[in-house]
């Protein structure tokens, strides 16, 4: 593509754009900026936003309203290229109740005051099973926690999915996946899960923090909403 060539047919078309601007202007697109909620964007926006991400909050620390933002969101329309294939895409929960947060969202079936602890568990024994914050259960409840790849024609981006969001590119429940994954004999219907979701492209809402992990500052980004594309109505 040739940006403003110097041809007599290149003026031509500008000029009769331009005139038909005078009368009967078309709609622009809009770029958003500093983390703001509202366009959709291309994955090279979203990583080229989020250069000017300030650091992380400081727990106990009241938020500097003049600095640059903690915390961007974004929306993106981006394929799933790559799963995770070093690990199993989920991990052993603990299913004990603990005290709610105030506000939090309550789910259904469950006391208003309550939700499941989901801390990360540990076997000890048969049908013992440990958490960090001291509960013992006998089975634990799967949940996903995994990284996928995610591109458009501009960029890729490394994605934190978790338990209810990954449940609709998998199909099933965590549960369910854990009994496939480890069935060695079912190998076949663990590809057809997988086959599911790669190559499948979507709308992406996204959460992009920085964080310091082993004293490296990187921007870590978390899918906090997905959703399938009418492309009717998106066209």
């Amino acid at each position: 593509m040739e940006m403003n060539p110097d041809d007599s047919r290149a003026f031509a078309l500008k000029a009769k754009y331009e005139e038909f601007q005078k009368t009967r202007p078309m709609p622009m697109r809009v770029s958003t900026q500093g983390g703001t909620s509202g366009g959709r964007k291309t994955a090279q926006e979203v990583r080229e936003e989020d250069m000017q991400l300030g650091p992380p909050p400081v727990m106990g620390q009241p938020l500097d309203t003049n600095g640059p933002k903690a915390i961007h969101r974004h929306n993106l329309q981006a394929t799933i290229s790559q799963l995770p294939t070093d690990r199993m895409p989920c991990y052993a929960s603990c299913p004990a109740l603990v005290a709610r947060a105030v506000g939090a969202t309550q789910q259904s079936g469950q006391a208003a005051t309550e939700r499941a602890c989901q801390k990360k568990v540990t076997q000890e024994g048969p049908n013992m099973w440990r958490c960090a914050n001291g509960h013992v259960c006998q089975n634990p409840t799967f949940r996903y926690l995994c990284k996928m790849q995610v591109m458009d024609h501009t960029e890729c981006l490394e994605v934190n999915v978790f338990d209810a969001v990954a449940k609709q590119f998998f199909g099933v429940e965590a549960d369910a996946y854990t009994r496939i994954y480890e069935d060695p004999s079912l190998e076949a219907q663990l590809q057809q899960i997988h086959k599911r979701a790669v190559w499948r492209r979507m709308l992406f809402r996204l959460r992009a923090q920085k964080e310091v992990w082993q004293d490296v500052e990187r921007v870590r980004y978390h899918v906090d909403d997905v959703s399938s594309i009418a492309f009717a109505k998106d066209a």
